[in-house]
């Protein structure tokens, strides 16, 4: 009996580090999807922006050529931001656990 409920109570332990280093893991991963979701929708939105100034202005392709160009550099701006924020915050949580360690 006690070998059971120290198995379960090994069980539980396990279960729970493992939901903890999954949650550290979505945590870091969560600001890069936000990026990359950014990124596309930047591009598309100033694609449909560009399409619609055409239509008004007769400029046709110039304003879809100019929205792509605009909505790529912003876009690509917000995607490496938050790449070397994620960056800077892995490098923070490694000294901050490897003084935990010490």
């Amino acid at each position: 009996m006690p070998d059971d409920d120290r198995r379960e109570r090994t069980k539980a332990e396990k279960k729970e580090k493992d939901d903890r280093e999954y949650l550290a893991a979505m945590r870091q991963v969560n600001p890069l999807l936000g990026a990359g979701v950014q990124l596309a929708a930047a591009v598309v939105l100033m694609f449909f922006a560009g399409s619609w100034l055409d239509k008004q202005w007769g400029t046709s392709p110039w304003m879809v050529f100019a929205g792509l160009l605009l909505g790529s550099v912003a876009g690509f701006f917000q995607f490496f931001k938050a790449v070397t924020e994620a960056g800077k915050r892995e490098k923070q949580d490694k000294i901050a656990s490897g003084n935990r360690d010490n």
